[in-house]
């Protein structure tokens, strides 16, 4: 039992940290459907009075949970980009906030806590060992 628990933990150890990431992608903007005006040339004043349902409907897409959480934040970010410039349309908000993968800040701290959670069950596995 000792010698499983040893190789689950330096398997636990030896894994690269990367692997306990995830990715929290920007918004891509879709093309809207024909007949409606084209999502990058809407302002971003009208964008984020857009609800979920709204943005389906313009995308021809359902959104599921996360994207409906997505669209949330990029809305409020997107609100504090327009006290800048008012005139802002979507096609140049994209063009000028572009965000990496690991570059979000709830990426950042999600992914340690998840570490730390990785580490206290680790310690925990250790603790039990040394008691048996």
């Amino acid at each position: 039992m000792k010698f499983i628990l040893i190789i689950v933990f330096a398997f636990v150890i030896a894994r690269p940290v990367d692997s306990f990431a995830f990715n929290v992608r920007s918004a891509d903007v879709p093309a809207a459907p024909a007949g409606l005006q084209s999502l990058s040339l809407i302002k971003v004043d009208e964008f984020i009075k857009l609800s979920p349902a709204e943005l389906a409907t313009l995308t021809g897409k359902e959104l599921n949970i996360w994207n409906k959480i997505s669209f949330h934040f990029l809305k409020k970010r997107m609100k504090r980009s327009l006290k800048d410039d008012p005139n802002l349309t979507i096609a140049d908000y994209f063009s000028t906030h572009k965000i990496s993968p690991g570059e979000s800040s709830l990426a950042k701290g999600l992914t340690i806590l998840f570490a730390a959670l990785i580490l206290l069950i680790v310690i925990g596995i250790i603790v039990l060992i040394s008691k048996n």
